[in-house]
């Protein structure tokens, strides 16, 4: 139990995502100490994967780095609803490198902390008890889901409104009741992925909107077209995905749509013409209109 806050910490399912044998036997001990009794080892890249995609974990211990691969990836796939039972785990990233850049790559996935290592025991049990007692609210824009780390408003084409989200660490922590804590997670995770949605539709406008332009002003850049295509096809088919199960929507059929003009768009490259420049702008207002459509409580898209 962690004296400082009272927290109980037997109920929390914990990942431990480190390679180091010293390191991740000496925060096992640590952990047992503070009471944490489920908790799971991965020593390899694709057993951290594995574990985040078949078990339910609520606090994610991992080192940045494995086996060559990067683990923010999984992180990322985590927070979009890509990999794993729901968006919020609480994820506290080990670092190899206090590069800026670096550092800036793995906030952008979506952990909920990150410390340079080496690192001790004492400094990740503190920033345990530090996310038991409340994490921060999310945001979500076309590229990024998790915490709010923005010191000023980013360029966006609307106000983006942090939301407050579930914390399974602090929730069973504090003995919230099972069933009310799915209940949470549940209507938490469909939020975000109507606010992903919505953010999608954004997206798609400035898309066709920059595709546009671009054409009419006669300078196209090749590599920025393919960018803007492969942004367009990614946006459709995780549409597709998320709305799959909607009743009476039309959303899935317009996400087909604009993956088959976005690949279209693809192959013609600068040479594309009127034809596939105006497909594109009908489908791609079809499915912004839809989507406005189907999230009311959402508010206006800009």
């Amino acid at each position: 139990m962690d004296k400082m806050t009272g927290a109980d910490y037997s109920a929390i399912q914990v990942t431990l995502a480190i390679d180091n044998p010293g390191l991740r036997r000496g925060l096992h001990d640590a952990l047992k100490q503070w009471g944490f009794q489920a908790i799971s080892e991965a020593t390899t890249y694709s057993q951290v994967h594995e574990l985040l995609r078949s078990s339910n974990p609520d606090l994610v211990l991992a080192v940045s780095e494995m086996d060559n691969f990067f683990v923010g990836h999984l992180v990322k796939e985590v927070r979009h609803a890509n990999l794993g039972n729901h968006p919020f785990p609480v994820f506290i990233l080990l670092l190899p490198s206090a590069n800026p850049d670096y550092v800036k790559k793995v906030a952008d996935c979506g952990p909920d902390d990150v410390l340079l290592m080496p690192v001790s025991t004492q400094q990740l049990l503190t920033r345990v008890s530090v996310l038991t007692r409340g994490r921060k609210p999310f945001v979500v824009t076309h590229d990024y889901v998790g915490p709010d780390r923005r010191k000023q408003t980013r360029d966006e084409a609307q106000v983006i409104t942090p939301v407050e989200v579930p914390n399974p660490v602090g929730a069973k922590a504090g003995r919230m009741n099972a069933a009310r804590l799915q209940r949470d997670i549940e209507a938490g995770a469909r939020l975000l992925s109507n606010l992903k949605i919505e953010r999608h539709a954004v997206q798609i406008q400035w898309l066709n909107d920059t595709i546009q332009n671009a054409f009419r002003s006669g300078k196209v850049e090749p590599r920025q077209m393919l960018t803007h295509t492969f942004g367009l096809s990614e946006i459709a088919k995780d549409l597709e995905r998320r709305t799959k199960d909607w009743q009476n929507s039309q959303i899935p059929e317009y996400s087909a749509q604009l993956l088959t003009a976005a690949k279209a768009l693809e192959t013609a490259g600068a040479s594309a013409g009127g034809r596939q420049l105006d497909n594109l702008t009908q489908v791609s207002g079809r499915i912004v209109t839809a989507i406005r459509r189907s999230l009311p409580s959402m508010g206006a898209i800009a």
